[in-house]
């Protein structure tokens, strides 16, 4: 259940990321889905009960809602997306209701027989964390440059007190890039990748989906407290490719800080 719960944080609403640009309204005034959103995900049966949040991004165009596999509307205040992911056998169907700056519904990923239901709910936040990413993952060309970075901390523990990994996310629209450090040896510092920490490295476009871990190189942490994360990274990637750049995401509780509950 562990992988389903993690695809589906990723997948259903706020993996977003659009492919045609600008926005230009829904069919109500003034109602609008674009932006970066934190998404709460309950699977139907699942005693862990409410797990996340996973932040991404939203970009509207009129009333489609299209991204990284993913294609959408939004009518009135209702909205519908449906994700067609590269690593799952079958798509994530979501249906919500847009209100300000939350949003709730329900998804059915049609993952096995039968498939996995359940309900979700969003609030909007405003990363101003940065990143500058450039090599390749996989078959995949990186060039980020980018001023709305954000991170999450994932903990195994409800009561988030066993961090288990920090991300340093991108969510464009485009391309996702993530950045999986491993919390177990991360500290400032320079450290040997594969050795004092392990880092996992992924780039999705609409074409493909790419990841890989860190086989060697350095990542080189500047800060690392309760304020933010920042550093350099020279990763060469078991499954091809290298990736080098920088990244700073401050961490503000209860506003840039994404404290997430991955069981």
């Amino acid at each position: 259940m562990t992988f389903l719960r993690t695809a589906l944080m990723a997948l259903l609403i706020v993996g977003l990321a659009s492919c045609s640009g600008g926005y230009g309204g829904g069919s109500v005034l003034g109602v609008s889905a674009q932006g970066h959103w934190m998404q709460y995900i309950t699977i139907t049966g699942d005693p862990n009960g409410e797990i996340g949040p996973s932040g991404g991004y939203i970009s509207q165009n009129g009333t489609s809602l299209n991204g990284v596999d993913q294609r959408g509307t939004l009518i009135g205040t209702l909205f519908t997306i449906t994700t067609n992911e590269n690593d799952l056998t079958g798509p994530v169907d979501s249906v919500g209701t847009l209100s300000g700056d939350t949003a709730s519904g329900t998804f059915v990923m049609q993952q096995g027989v039968p498939p996995i239901v359940g309900t979700f709910r969003m609030t909007r936040f405003m990363p101003v964390g940065t990143m500058v990413a450039n090599g390749t993952v996989g078959g995949g060309t990186v060039n980020i440059n980018a001023t709305d970075t954000f991170c999450e901390r994932h903990y195994t523990d409800v009561a988030l007190t066993q961090l288990d990994a920090v991300v340093v996310k991108y969510r464009g629209r485009t391309s996702n890039f993530d950045l999986d450090i491993s919390a177990s040896g991360l500290q400032v510092g320079t450290l040997v990748v594969g050795t004092d920490i392990f880092v996992d490295v992924e780039y999705e476009t609409d074409a493909a989906e790419n990841s890989s871990f860190g086989l060697t190189g350095t990542l080189d942490i500047t800060q690392f407290d309760a304020t933010g994360i920042a550093g350099t990274f020279n990763i060469n990637l078991a499954g091809g490719g290298s990736v080098s750049g920088s990244f700073s995401c401050p961490i503000n509780p209860g506003v840039l800080s994404i404290d997430a509950y991955y069981p």
